[in-house]
C-alpha cells in the first residue's frame, strides 16, 4: 500500500480551491488513505483568487447572486455564509456594500473569498497529516517516467516526482510556440492521459 501521494496541481484558482476541499474530504473519510502531499504551482503570490477573482476593480461583478456561487458543490450557500460571519474581513475593502442573498458582488470579494478558503484548506490537510506545499514558479514541463510517475519542472529549476497532476490553469494565453508553453505535445498527452 502506497504510505505518501504526491499530487502536484498546477495553477491556484477557484477549481484548485475545489479540488483540495475533494481531497480533504475524501481524505478524512478513508482512515487508510495514503499521506497527501500536493505542491500548489501558481505563478501568482496569492493562492486561490486566479486570473478570474483578482484584486483588480470592484465594478467587476459576479454573474452569479451571492447566494448560489460556491466552490464546493456539497455546500450550498457557503460563500454567502462566509461574508455574514466573515464581515470583518471584508469590510473595510468594500465598505458600502451591502450584501443579501440576491446581490452581485465584486469578483475580488469573491477572490478574498476563494484566498480564505485556500489558507483554511491548508490548515485542514496539515491537521489530517497531509501537506501543502505553495511553489511560486511557472510549469514548464511535464514528463512520464518509467515507473509511472510525472515529473513536474518549473521555470525555478525545480522538479517534482508526483504521482497525479492536476492541470487546473484556467483561460490560458496563447503562446508562440503553440499554446500551453509549447510543452502539451500529442506524445507527452496520450501518455499523461493515464495518470492524470
Amino acid at each position: 500500500m502506497m504510505k505518501e501521494c504526491v499530487i502536484a496541481i498546477i495553477g491556484a484558482g477557484a477549481t484548485a480551491v475545489s479540488l483540495l476541499q475533494a481531497l480533504v474530504d475524501e481524505a478524512r473519510a478513508e482512515p487508510r488513505c495514503p499521506r497527501l502531499v500536493v505542491y500548489l504551482i501558481e505563478t501568482r503570490r496569492l493562492r486561490g483568487r486566479g486570473l478570474a477573482y483578482e484584486d483588480d476593480l470592484a465594478s467587476n461583478l459576479l454573474n452569479t447572486r451571492a447566494g448560489f456561487i460556491t466552490p464546493f458543490p456539497q455546500r450550498p450557500g457557503h460563500f454567502f455564509a462566509w461574508l455574514q460571519a466573515n464581515e470583518a474581513a471584508w469590510r473595510h475593502e468594500f465598505p458600502g456594500l451591502v450584501v443579501e442573498a440576491d446581490t452581485f458582488v465584486p469578483r475580488p470579494l469573491f477572490g478574498l473569498y476563494l484566498e480564505c478558503m485556500m489558507g483554511e484548506l491548508a490548515g485542514e490537510l496539515m491537521r489530517i497529516g497531509g501537506t501543502l506545499v505553495p511553489v511560486t514558479a511557472e510549469a514548464t514541463d511535464l514528463e512520464p517516467t518509467p515507473e509511472g510517475r510525472v515529473v513536474v519542472s518549473t521555470d525555478t529549476a525545480l522538479a517534482i516526482r508526483a504521482d497525479r497532476v492536476v492541470l487546473s490553469c484556467g483561460n490560458l494565453q496563447a503562446r508562440e510556440e503553440g499554446g500551453c508553453a509549447g510543452w502539451a505535445t500529442k506524445e507527452k498527452s496520450k501518455a499523461l492521459a493515464l495518470l492524470v
